[in-house]
C-alpha cells in the first residue's frame, strides 16, 4: 500500500494521475471509513459491558 501511494504522490505531483489512482484512493479511503465504524462500535459495546458490571 505504501509504495502504491508513493507512486500516486508522484503522479499527482506531475499532474498525471490516472482514473484508477483515483479509485484506488478511494477504496482505500472507503475502506478506512468502514473500519473506524467498526472501531467505534466495538467501542461502545466495550463501554456498555464496563457499564454493566
Amino acid at each position: 500500500m505504501e509504495e502504491r501511494l508513493q507512486q500516486i504522490e508522484k503522479a499527482f505531483g506531475r499532474g498525471r494521475m490516472e482514473i484508477e489512482d483515483i479509485n484506488w484512493l478511494i477504496d482505500q479511503a472507503k475502506e478506512k471509513i468502514a473500519l473506524e465504524k467498526e472501531l467505534d462500535l466495538a467501542k461502545q459495546k466495550y463501554e456498555a459491558l464496563l457499564k454493566a458490571t
